[in-house]
């Protein structure tokens, strides 16, 4: 993760899936902001966000909002399926 908009509650990354999913509770609207470098997701990556599939440009550096205001958010980055 390079920018979270409030507190990281939980940061969770399993090898085997190269799922990263980490947790945070926002206080604002500010983007996150996740790193996605493509040796990591040669095929390109899926985002969620409280799980919703999330569109994102793709890119090494992957920002998004994901809810309004405050309130606890999970988001997932994986493969491409």
């Amino acid at each position: 993760m390079r920018a979270v908009p409030g507190r990281v509650l939980e940061h969770a990354f399993d090898a085997g899936a190269n799922t990263l999913r980490p947790r945070y509770a926002a206080r604002g609207t500010a983007p996150l902001e996740l790193f996605a470098p493509a040796r990591r997701f040669p095929g390109g990556f899926a985002l969620r966000c409280d799980g919703k599939p999330v569109a994102a440009a793709p890119g090494p550096v992957v920002t998004l909002r994901c809810g309004r205001g405050r309130g606890e958010r999970l988001v997932e980055l994986a493969p491409a399926p």
